[in-house]
């Protein structure tokens, strides 16, 4: 693990954990949920309104931020951090993914994927080179090696494909990162011999980054095996598992996430990608996975619907504004929530309203709770973990309706 990083298990209850990683943009405590700003903004949120919400992680996406603003305008601007005025952390996923949300726009090559943009339908060519120094530039706390993401119900040989391309690839992004570490190690040896008879506090510091690698393999547990075999072997500071929630059945996931999480290391951090319904969340913590990521929060929010914990107790509701019952219900969302919609008392009626209506407000609101909501269902998780009482929170969490 890179200077400036260190991760500590604080507490187990059976497979889940409770860990603190100290970064050098802020202490993430887990479980820990990810917001997700694709394009350097996580939809209808303020900064202010995210830290406020307890989110430490911020994610962005490598192949929506080449296209748009572009690596020479995020490098002028001091990164994406700086760029949307975020000061804590920040993920930044490598852009594999898309081989497979945008596979009608895709190529996907053993050199990596050649995109046609999304936007005006220029060429980008992705490889694990360009993803590891586009991801320095964009001053991201943790980086995500390139890889290739088929739908988990592939057949096996798609999926071995995919699997020795991602190892193929998470080689040369190794390769590349490290090329990259040791250009910041020579800088900060000049920089050593150029302070020597300055005072320390004169100095200036230089951060160090994290890169995560991920394991592939879909359902099949030979493959993941093998999969996560390969990547371990290269020495990342973390390891994502990916190709989930795309196309299996949770209990499936769930059944294989018990026997894959294990196989990677008990003191690193290991991120979930792309999972985010909250009961989903809560499963995979009790596999023992500490980081999530998903865009749901912000996405039902736009949609008018709400997670709420139901009575104010850990057990989970669905409350979708739409619906005409809520036309004359005057009770905020939930009584005890910090959100700045429940503190600020506005009604189920007032959110129906603006739903209904269309109104930009709807979507601000709801979106912000959602990630509130989030935020407390990661905390209500550590502190179950950490008081040894995680089991009788997951069954609550499973008693989970729609309101």
């Amino acid at each position: 693990m890179p200077q400036d990083f260190a991760f500590k298990v604080d507490a187990c209850d059976g497979s889940a954990r409770a860990c603190t990683y100290t970064t050098p943009h802020g202490l993430i405590r887990t479980p820990c949920f990810m917001p997700v700003g694709t394009q350097g903004c996580v939809k209808g949120v303020f900064p202010q309104t995210l830290a406020e919400s307890g989110a430490s992680v911020v994610l962005a996406n490598t192949y929506h931020l080449l296209l748009r603003p572009r690596l020479e305008v995020l490098e002028k601007s001091g990164g994406v951090r700086a760029f949307m005025r975020w000061q804590r952390a920040l993920l930044t996923d490598s852009g594999g993914f898309q081989a497979l949300s945008l596979k009608n726009l895709v190529k996907v090559e053993e050199g990596g994927i050649v995109f046609r943009s999304h936007i005006d339908g220029t060429k980008l060519h992705l490889t694990p080179e360009l993803a590891m120094r586009a991801q320095r530039v964009f001053d991201s706390t943790i980086a995500m090696a390139l890889d290739e993401c088929v739908p988990s119900t592939s057949p096996v040989s798609r999926l071995r494909a995919a699997v020795d391309r991602s190892a193929l690839w998470a080689e040369r992004s190794i390769a590349c990162w490290r090329k990259e570490e040791e250009k910041v190690a020579e800088n900060e040896r000049a920089l050593d011999e150029h302070t020597l008879d300055k005072p320390t506090l004169d100095k200036p510091t230089l951060d160090k980054r994290a890169l995560f690698g991920i394991v592939q393999g879909g359902l099949d547990l030979s493959l993941r095996r093998l999969s996560a075999e390969r990547t371990l072997a290269l020495g990342f500071d973390g390891y994502a598992l990916g190709g989930f929630a795309v196309g299996e059945h949770p209990q499936e996931r769930n059944a294989l996430l018990e026997q894959v999480a294990p196989l990677l290391p008990q003191d690193q951090p290991r991120y979930l990608m792309g999972v985010g319904k909250p009961r989903d969340l809560v499963e995979a913590v009790a596999c023992g996975i500490d980081l999530f990521d998903c865009v749901l929060p912000t996405r039902s929010g736009r949609t008018g619907q709400a997670f709420c914990f139901q009575d104010d107790l850990p057990r989970l509701a669905t409350r979708n504004l739409r619906n005409a019952r809520y036309k004359d219900d005057t009770q905020p969302l939930e009584r005890t929530c910090p959100c700045p919609c429940c503190a600020q008392g506005f009604s189920r009626a007032y959110l129906h309203h603006l739903v209904k209506a269309g109104e930009m407000l709807a979507s601000m609101l709801l979106s912000a709770h959602n990630l509130f909501f989030y935020q407390r269902l990661m905390t209500h998780a550590r502190t179950a973990v950490k008081e040894q009482r995680f089991a009788a929170f997951l069954n609550s969490v499973r008693e989970e309706h729609d309101d």
